[in-house]
């Protein structure tokens, strides 16, 4: 019964541990695409707003201009 439990145990982990990864690498994918465009457009600054969804690139993008500010939401490329 000991194997048993530690081998559920070791499953759990491990897909906690996988969910947290893909979170991450989302994440650290979205705050460069966001990056990415706000230098396209030559902006001073830019943050990045997660949206809550760690499947999908969905998060908002915010460039920071001299004199304005340009929020969008991040797209998937299909």
């Amino acid at each position: 019964m000991s194997k048993v439990r530690d081998i559920i145990l070791w499953v759990i982990v491990g897909i906690l541990i996988g969910l947290a990864f893909t979170g991450y690498v989302l994440t650290i994918t979205s705050n460069n695409m966001c990056e990415e465009e706000c230098e396209d457009m030559n902006a001073l600054a830019h943050k990045m707003i997660p949206s809550g969804n760690w499947f999908s690139l969905d998060d908002t993008c915010m460039c920071i201009f001299k004199d304005k500010i340009k929020a969008f939401e991040l797209k998937e490329v299909d």
